[in-house]
């Protein structure tokens, strides 16, 4: 019964998105008052810290403050959805454009799909906020992409 209860209620917030991966602020069940959780998304390759190349980055950070930091460093919003084997991340053109002067555009801007050449993990504690206990990964691959109402659409098979 608790898992159901934890699925819908986590169901509900990914549906009504209050998942801004770069600015999650959720109460987890059972966590005290306070509790923040923030995810930020990196369009960079962890083989080279996160600074340069076309990959993905995830880094997630937690506390017990009244609101969570305003982040400091330059990160992209997004949006994630985890449906069936499939990882389906959105992000709005204009959230591209303000990240690093539009460096990333270019690789969502008129493509069909994104590379990605080394696998990426999705910190556990983001795989619980999208419904799953176990690790999500997202392996190296072509992915497509789609553009619809200003927002690029990529879907990672699992």
């Amino acid at each position: 019964m608790k898992k159901i209860t934890l699925l819908t209620i986590i169901g509900i917030l990914l549906f009504s998105g209050a998942t801004f991966a770069t600015e999650i602020k959720s109460k987890l069940p059972g966590t005290p008052a306070g509790v923040w959780i923030t995810l930020h998304i990196k369009f960079h390759k962890p083989k080279w810290d996160c600074k340069r190349g076309f990959g993905l980055c995830f880094n997630i950070t937690f506390g017990f403050e009244d609101e969570a930091k305003p982040n400091t460093e330059a990160v992209c919003r997004i949006k994630m959805l985890l449906n069936n084997n499939q990882l389906i991340m959105k992000v709005r053109e204009i959230d591209l454009q303000s990240y690093e002067n539009g460096s990333t555009l270019p690789y969502f801007s008129g493509k069909s799909s994104i590379m990605l050449d080394e696998s990426t993990e999705i910190p556990a504690s983001f795989c619980r906020q999208l419904g799953t206990s176990g690790s999500i990964v997202i392996k190296p691959g072509t992915y497509p992409v789609t553009f619809k109402d200003n927002t690029y659409t990529v879907v990672f098979q699992l």
